[in-house]
């Protein structure tokens, strides 16, 4: 193992300008084949594909992109807790990313519709309203994650909203 290491990038040291061309071209053409994928109906294989651009493309511009493509493709499969998760993990990666506020705003939407509507399907067949104490979750992460956006303090006055209809007053304060 320590062998190995020899050969791997430090944090820090410069990547040569052609191997970030050859990077970049590789993870384009994969997540032209995501795309692809996706256009075909075949959401797994495509949010596959983006998954593995990213474990082996990670600094790329394209893993950017993939993994907001992760997020867009579970809230496709109707899986928006999975969406929730993939658009938090591109907000602590890419907080420079061109679609992050894009991704704080899709958080806002379904941590909305988990309160508002029935979204969580109770033993895969009833939909029921998610558990308050995971909307609660949803909005305190987005308004710690984004506090400089226009979601955060909606984010918080949605958490005393369902605090207080849950039954905790205090906790709505």
């Amino acid at each position: 193992h320590a062998v190995l290491g020899l050969f791997e990038k430090k944090e820090g040291e410069v990547v040569p300008r052609d191997e970030i061309l050859r990077q970049e071209q590789e993870a384009q053409a994969m997540a032209i084949r995501a795309n692809e994928l996706l256009a075909q109906g075949k959401l797994e294989r495509a949010r596959d594909t983006h998954g593995k651009l990213i474990e082996k493309f990670p600094k790329t511009n394209t893993a950017v992109s993939s993994q907001f493509s992760i997020g867009q493709i579970y809230e496709k499969e109707g899986n928006v807790l999975k969406a929730f998760e993939a658009y938090q993990i591109f907000i602590d990666r890419y907080r420079d990313g061109e679609q992050f506020l894009s991704a704080v705003e899709r958080q806002f939407e379904i941590a909305t519709q988990a309160m508002n509507e029935r979204t969580a399907k109770m033993f895969f067949v009833v939909p029921t309203k998610a558990q308050p104490s995971r909307v609660v979750d949803m909005f305190k992460k987005i308004a710690a994650s984004a506090p400089a956006t226009e979601f955060a303090p909606r984010s918080l006055f949605n958490v005393g909203l369902v605090e207080n209809e849950a039954g905790h007053p205090a906790e709505a304060e």
